[in-house]
C-alpha cells in the first residue's frame, strides 16, 4: 500500500464531477455544444480506434507488460482486460482503479513490484477501456463487479505455483469493489490495501441514522444527479472531461497521460454511461 500511494496525487477522484458542476456556466456551455454536435463519422471512429490501439501497444512496451483478457465466471459475455508485469510464478498483487482511471494509472506500481519479483496485475474495471461494457445499470452492481475481480484473481492464481500470496490494492471505486470482494471471497487473498474508500456497508448504514454530516451529503450531491436518466451523459462530453481531469489533481498531469484518460472516458461509445452506472447501481442497492 505504501508503494501504491506514490501515484495517488489523484486524491479527489471519488468526486471530480462535483468540481465540474460548480462551474455552472461552463457546464451549460458544454451541454449546448455537446447536445447539438453530430456523432463522430464511422471513418473518424475507426481512425480514433487505430490511434488508441497504437498507444496501447506503446504503453505495454513501456512497462514490459502483457495484455490479457479474462472471462468472467458465470457471465461469458463479459471479459475483463488486465495487464500483467513480472514473472507469472511470483506472489500475485492485483491493482484495481477508480473513477475515471484505467490500468495505466498503476504503471509505476506495476514496474516497481515486477522488479521485486511479483506477478503484478492491473485491470480495466468493467465498462472502462478494453474491458466489456454492458449497458444495463444492474450490470454494474457490486456483486458483479466483485465477481469480475474474483475471476481475475482466480485466473492469475492458476498461472503460478500453489500456494503463493495474493494481495489486492484498490483505490476509490476500486477500493469499494475490493471491500466487496474481500467480504465475499475471503479465501482468495491474503492481504487487502484500500485507498480513499470507506467500507461500503459502514458508510451506507450511517446515512439513515443521520451520522453522515449534512456537509458530506452536499459534497456528494452529484451522486443524486447521476440518477437522472440520460442527462448526465449529455452534459459530460470530451471537453468537459478534459476540463475536470485538468483541475482535480494536486500536480498537473503529463499532457500525454491527460489525453489518454480523456480518450478512455470520452471516445468509446457508452463509456460515460458505464462509469455513471456504477453510481446508479450503488444508489439503487442502497434504497432496496
Amino acid at each position: 500500500a505504501t508503494s501504491a500511494t506514490a501515484m495517488l496525487s489523484w486524491r479527489s477522484l471519488a468526486a471530480p464531477v462535483t468540481q465540474l458542476f460548480r462551474m455552472h456556466s461552463f457546464a451549460g456551455m458544454q451541454f449546448r455544444a455537446h447536445a447539438h454536435s453530430s456523432p463522430a463519422a464511422p471513418s473518424r471512429q475507426f481512425s480514433m480506434s487505430q490511434a488508441r490501439a497504437r498507444d496501447h501497444e506503446e504503453m505495454l512496451k513501456s512497462v514490459q507488460g502483457e495484455s490479457i483478457m479474462v472471462a468472467v465466471e458465470n457471465e461469458p459475455s463479459v471479459n475483463i482486460h488486465a495487464v500483467r508485469c513480472g514473472p507469472p510464478s511470483g506472489d500475485l498483487i492485483v491493482f484495481v482503479h477508480g473513477f475515471p482511471d484505467f490500468w495505466w494509472s498503476w504503471r509505476r506500481q506495476l514496474q516497481t513490484f515486477a522488479a521485486k519479483g511479483y506477478c503484478a496485475v492491473a485491470i480495466d474495471a468493467r465498462g472502462y477501456n478494453k474491458s466489456s461494457r454492458p449497458t444495463a445499470v444492474d450490470d454494474y452492481n457490486l456483486f458483479k463487479l466483485s465477481d469480475d475481480l474474483a475471476s481475475v484473481v482466480k485466473h492469475f492464481k492458476a498461472q503460478g505455483p500453489a500456494p503463493r500470496k495474493v494481495y489486492v490494492v484498490g483505490h476509490d471505486w476500486g477500493g469499494v469493489i475490493s471491500w466487496w470482494f474481500a467480504h465475499r471471497f475471503p479465501s482468495l487473498f491474503d492481504k487487502l490495501a484500500i485507498l480513499d474508500a470507506p467500507h461500503p456497508r459502514h458508510f451506507l448504514n450511517k446515512i439513515p441514522t443521520g451520522e453522515v454530516p449534512v456537509s458530506q451529503l452536499f459534497k456528494s450531491w452529484y451522486i443524486f444527479f447521476f440518477q437522472i436518466p440520460a442527462l448526465p451523459e449529455l452534459l459530460i462530453g470530451r471537453r468537459t472531461i478534459h476540463r475536470v481531469l485538468s483541475s482535480v489533481t494536486e500536480r498537473p498531469l503529463d499532457p500525454a497521460d491527460l489525453d489518454r484518460h480523456v480518450s478512455v472516458l470520452a471516445d468509446p461509445p457508452g463509456a460515460v454511461a458505464a462509469a455513471i452506472n456504477y453510481y446508479r447501481a450503488a444508489f439503487r442497492a442502497s434504497m432496496a
